[in-house]
């Protein structure tokens, strides 16, 4: 058998216990289990299905064992049911005895330590203090519903503003100075435009004749 590490011993050993009892329900928990057996041999595989060895998990081998649950456990199950049917019901009053005087069964510890701190038995947590009169718990604390706005009966008038004339601003009151020719200053002449008209044509060109130029160009292709 090769050599377990004294942390993991409980962890393989559980494993190795629990395989055959929940591989029905999970699959994958054989073939983990026959991985660990060939790790670390049959025959310490053989003794943690046993618990030969006595190192599988206590409470994973109590909430696996089969039991009857306490009496004063079903005594309020069958409280509560015949309350919610609406069914008269008369406790065991010896059961109900038991849990007044504390002499029931301590009950089994948890599967899964949620780390809680360890009490005594009949330990019961302290309450809040009271708030002082006048005072509202932490977190009561309610803003009042905003108000709302309600709007102008009328809208104020807009202020008035005198027209301008756009062609008088910068120049006061007065407007711009009036145009004179006479006092502005000389503008050179412009050189003279020809006219757009195209130029006549002479008399010369008016007197052809189409039908003379053709004649002439069928004569010089004959003496081609």
């Amino acid at each position: 058998m090769k050599t377990l590490d004294e942390g993991l011993t409980e962890a393989v050993s559980s494993l190795l216990w629990v395989a055959p009892r929940l591989q029905a329900d999970v699959a994958e928990l054989k073939a983990v289990a026959d991985q660990l057996a060939l790790k670390y041999g049959k025959p310490y595989a053989s003794a943690a299905r046993d618990n030969g060895l006595s190192t599988v998990s206590s409470k994973l081998m109590h909430k696996l064992s089969v039991q009857a649950p306490p009496r004063i456990l079903v005594e309020q199950y069958l409280v509560e049911i015949a309350k919610s049917h609406d069914v008269p019901y008369e406790p065991d009053q010896e059961v109900l005895a038991e849990q007044t005087a504390g002499n029931q069964p301590e009950s089994p510890p948890l599967l899964i330590d949620l780390g809680a701190a360890a009490r005594p038995p009949g330990f019961v947590a302290a309450p809040f203090p009271p708030f002082m009169p006048g005072t509202a718990p932490p977190g009561s604390q309610v803003d009042p519903p905003p108000v709302p706005m309600a709007p102008p009966s009328a809208m104020p008038p807009m202020p008035s503003f005198p027209a301008v004339n756009p062609h008088t601003v910068g120049f006061g009151e007065a407007g711009p100075p009036a145009y004179n020719a006479a006092t502005m200053g000389g503008f050179p002449e412009l050189p003279s435009v020809p006219a757009s008209s195209l130029p006549k044509p002479s008399s010369k060109e008016e007197e052809l004749d189409f039908d003379d130029l053709t004649r002439r160009f069928e004569e010089l292709k004959k003496r081609k």
